[in-house]
């Protein structure tokens, strides 16, 4: 079976914009962002009083700290939670970088405001938050909707269902699988982080359709 690249330039360019990006992209092999940002929550996580310096903290973000919008995603309440967000993470920014540098930026950014805004609002009973999960679930969304577009059949869609059942699961009984944080469980991030990751998605095509 051809690539969709390879039968209809033009049309998988609009369809499949990750592949067209992928091509500006395809010597890379140190996926150098990713491995910062995972580099940079591993130090951070692994710091002298991390949470109470970095953590989400509602009433200090009033206060003026805004910093805590950014370092609250990164640092983690246990090596455990540090441990299996720090690997997923690299998993997924790996790639995702490895085709294109902007389809991880466009996902973490609209992670970042989805899942900060959910956090920030009236739904949210929150004083305190921590970890990488939330926010990766963005570039989450965007690479398994990446792999059914580019693998059509149930191949394609097995590892979108895993995670839809995934996060169903942890809203329905507030608890995480895997991950030991110490910290309630808030999967409520996750919701958030897909819809910042379904916007990566609309952002991206938007992009590409635009430069066709």
């Amino acid at each position: 079976m051809l690539n969709p690249a390879q039968h209809n330039p033009v049309q998988s360019t609009v369809l499949f914009p990750w592949l067209d990006w992928g091509k500006r992209t395809a010597g890379l092999t140190v996926p150098w962002f990713t491995l910062a940002f995972t580099l940079c929550s591993v130090m951070l996580s692994l710091a002298t009083d991390a949470l109470m310096m970095f953590c989400f903290d509602r009433v200090a973000i009033d206060q003026g700290e805004w910093w805590r919008l950014i370092t609250g995603h990164l640092v983690h309440s246990s090596l455990d939670h540090l441990w299996w967000d720090a690997l997923a993470f690299f998993c997924v920014g790996y790639y995702l970088e490895v085709k294109s540098l902007k389809l991880l930026l466009i996902a973490l950014l609209t992670g970042f405001v989805m899942v900060n805004g959910l956090l920030l609002s009236p739904w949210s009973p929150l004083l305190y938050y921590c970890g990488l999960s939330g926010l990766l679930f963005a570039p989450l969304t965007l690479a398994l909707w990446m792999h059914w577009q580019s693998n059509k059949g149930l191949f394609g869609v097995i590892p979108l269902l895993v995670c839809l059942g995934k996060v169903i699961w942890e809203c329905g009984l507030q608890s995480t699988l895997l991950v030991v944080s110490g910290w309630p469980a808030y999967p409520q991030s996750h919701l958030a982080g897909i819809v910042g990751g379904l916007l990566a998605c609309s952002i991206c095509h938007r992009i590409m359709q635009k430069s066709v």
